[in-house]
């Protein structure tokens, strides 16, 4: 790591990224990332400290928090290795991963974990569970712990906690208790776990559209003489209208619409759940548009959205979030702000069909949701029925001080 070579040199770097046909937003957030390393130069000495110390606590969201990586990852590739970025993943051999830096006995119980969990969760569950397990066992090894038997209860608060407050979340928490109990028959894990606090569950109100937004949206799709490609407005409209999830989009096939029935069947990539929603006009219209003008249907694809790259295959899930970024870019809407992303669309439609008094029920089953308690968050972007629970203070005095 060299700061003062890097802020000589950057210049090169964002040069590079323009050449190579980097997307503006990406370009702009490898700026902000060095804009940090240079604020706080000197209060760290490697990129993995910077990041745990800079990034990992700005409280983003897990989407945003993925980009950021990238982009400190992107920036470290130009520093200690001279590589200048190219689109793909750049991984040296020589990066210390925190599995490797375990000592034996945590890597057994890292390594019995993963095969256990294989059997019946998730690759995804799996590594993220594996992540959070790993982190929390690093960071024992700081205490000069070497085993699970060693692992005492102010160890374990001084990972959740600093100075009384909450430095970890509580899903996260709930990541290494669920990794650790796939142990409880060869380790004492009831101790260990006895140690969690319990901590608060924070959340943040998810983002939603504003009606003149979606009307800039709605006007756009309709618009046959814009600058909208049809793939665009194709997935743009099936974001709006059915709140589909950016990794169902791409993992659509051309045997999922029914033309005849009028309806869309998938099955959820992240709950499992076989879903089935109505074809509406406007989605209907943008998907044959799409199929008819623009998609390249020679190449054979059983895919709705076929990459353009390898025709075969399908679009990759983050390429659903650049494409609806590309189009909020070309409408200018929300310009440098945040919830530029698929998920604002689902967020939108779940808090339109809440202000209409749509049933919860009928809400959670559009969404593919497995339990009705999931539409709660959604419930604080509600702001019509939120104003009708308001309480009227015209009987209690106060003063003139605190509205000024």
């Amino acid at each position: 790591m060299n700061i003062a070579q890097l802020k000589l040199s950057q210049k090169k770097l964002l040069d590079n990224l323009v050449s190579r046909g980097y997307d503006i937003q990406y370009i702009k957030g490898v700026k902000f990332v060095l804009r940090l390393l240079f604020e706080h130069e000197g209060c760290f000495h490697s990129y993995e400290q910077f990041a745990e110390k800079f990034i990992r606590t700005r409280g983003y969201t897990k989407a945003t928090l993925d980009l950021r990586m990238m982009h400190l990852r992107t920036i470290q590739a130009y520093d200690e290795f001279g590589h200048y970025p190219d689109k793909k993943s750049f991984v040296p051999l020589c990066y210390p991963s925190r599995y490797n830096m375990l000592n034996p006995s945590f890597r057994k119980v890292i390594d019995i974990y993963r095969k256990r969990a294989a059997e019946h969760k998730k690759k995804s569950t799996v590594k993220m569970e594996t992540d959070a397990v790993t982190m929390f066992l690093f960071e024992m090894q700081k205490f000069h712990v070497s085993s699970l038997d060693e692992i005492k209860e102010e160890h374990v608060l001084s990972f959740f906690l600093k100075e009384e407050q909450q430095k970890r979340s509580r899903t996260y928490c709930g990541h290494i208790a669920s990794a650790l109990k796939e142990l409880g028959d060869l380790y004492d894990m009831k101790k260990v776990l006895g140690y969690f606090p319990d901590l608060k569950y924070e959340r943040k109100n998810f983002n939603y559209l504003k009606d003149d937004e979606i009307n800039v949206i709605k006007n756009a799709l309709s618009d046959s003489n814009n600058i909208l490609t049809f793939r665009e407005k194709a997935i743009v409209s099936l974001a709006l209208y059915t709140g589909i999830r950016g990794c169902d989009i791409a993992n659509l096939k051309l045997t999922d619409i029914d033309w005849k029935k009028e309806r869309v069947s998938f099955v959820q990539e992240k709950t499992g759940n076989p879903i089935v929603l109505p074809l509406l006009p406007h989605v209907g219209n943008s998907l044959f548009d799409y199929i008819r003008n623009e998609r390249d249907n020679e190449a054979g694809s059983v895919y709705l959205f076929p990459n353009k790259k390898n025709t075969i295959e399908r679009l990759e899930n983050k390429s659903i979030g650049t494409i609806v970024n590309t189009v909020f870019e070309k409408l200018n809407l929300r310009k440098g702000e945040s919830g530029r992303g698929v998920s604002v669309f689902r967020h939108n439609l779940a808090s339109k069909l809440l202000g209409k008094g749509t049933e919860i029920r009928v809400i959670s089953h559009i969404l593919g949701h497995i339990c009705s308690s999931s539409i709660v968050p959604y419930i604080d972007a509600d702001i019509p029925h939120l104003r009708e629970c308001g309480i009227n203070i015209e009987c209690y005095p106060i003063r003139k001080e605190l509205f000024e």
